[in-house]
């Protein structure tokens, strides 16, 4: 069947000219059956693409753009290392409405070391302004390996401890709901269902995805697989006509049953009991049922038309109560 979603990121691709972009595209709809209305996404740093780059894109069929803001506040900015400053977010979203793009989203980051809730509330402000369709807010994690997971070693910063997670966490849901956004996963947004990510939907419902590229990850009928990190190892195999994989996993099924709770507990629409119990052979609601009372009872989770979905605060620590199926 045909793909109906291209996600073009995992790295900074809006350095790319719009003549490499249409390139990259023919190359896929040379290799692979496209979707006539496939969202087709590209993520873009506020630092990068004038009006006529945006202008190219559109005609070449991408449809959705994220944008990485990350923050409205200069010092934020500086801190996270990004090229770009908030006058750069400000003209990229004039630049990317003005070529008429209806469906795109800011990317921001909360948590940072002594961040104050009224400056992050400043940071969300800002964001709003711009009628965004789509947010998605992240807490600050430090990857291992990276400068500033060197940098917390070495302590010279400390991030906010689980009490201030949870609270930035709880402020961030209930002002953007009050914005009429609806919250329909961990750490996405959307003004209304038709600007929730296509994409992203298909990993928290474990539907088959292929990714290119180093590092890329891939997964169907419970196998997933993926390339290797290094550009050149990738650029090697290619050359050698071998195909640049790095490792893959066979899940079974209580794996993946695991994972199917994992990932819906992540989502406001949360787990379809009757999908689920024909998967999985599993009746959630029998063999969990003191678990999920439990969790009912304590304003975690709940159980309607069928489904059983987390609250906002069940939502703040999706990852754990997965660990108690």
């Amino acid at each position: 069947s045909a793909f109906d979603t291209i996600y073009i990121g995992g790295g900074t691709p809006s350095v790319l000219a719009s003549g490499q972009v249409a390139a990259l595209l023919a190359a896929v709809h040379r290799n692979f059956s496209i979707a006539a209305d496939a969202e087709i996404t590209l993520e873009v740093n506020p630092h990068d693409g004038d009006p006529d780059w945006f202008r190219d894109l559109r005609t070449l069929g991408i449809n959705r753009l994220h944008l990485g803001a990350q923050s409205f506040a200069p010092d934020d900015l500086i801190f996270l290392g990004r090229r770009h400053r908030v006058p750069d977010i400000y003209r990229t979203v004039e630049n990317i409405i003005k070529a008429g793009f209806t469906n795109f989203g800011l990317d921001l980051i909360y948590g940072l070391p002594g961040q104050e809730p009224a400056a992050w509330k400043k940071t969300l402000a800002a964001a709003l302004a711009l009628l965004p369709p789509h947010l998605s807010c992240y807490q600050l994690s430090a990857e291992t390996g990276t400068p500033l997971d060197g940098d917390l070693r070495r302590g010279l910063f400390n991030l906010p401890d689980e009490e201030t997670s949870l609270a930035f966490f709880l402020e961030t849901s209930s002002l953007l709901t009050t914005a009429n956004y609806r919250h329909y996963e961990v750490s996405n947004f959307a003004l209304y269902p038709e600007r929730f990510s296509q994409h992203n939907q298909k990993y928290w419902g474990h539907k088959p995805y292929l990714g290119l590229g180093p590092s890329a990850h891939s997964f169907r009928n419970g196998r997933r697989w993926w390339n290797c990190r290094s550009i050149i190892n990738y650029l090697t195999a290619w050359q050698e006509e071998k195909l640049p994989r790095d490792g893959e996993e066979i899940l079974g099924s209580d794996e993946l049953r695991l994972e199917a709770i994992f990932l819906g507990l992540r989502t406001a629409a949360g787990i379809d009991l009757s999908a689920f119990r024909e998967t999985f052979h599993n009746d959630l609601m029998i063999s969990h049922r003191r678990i999920i009372d439990a969790l009912i009872a304590n304003g975690f989770l709940q159980h309607a038309d069928n489904r059983l979905f987390p609250t906002v605060r069940g939502m703040a620590v999706a990852d754990r109560l997965a660990l108690l199926f």
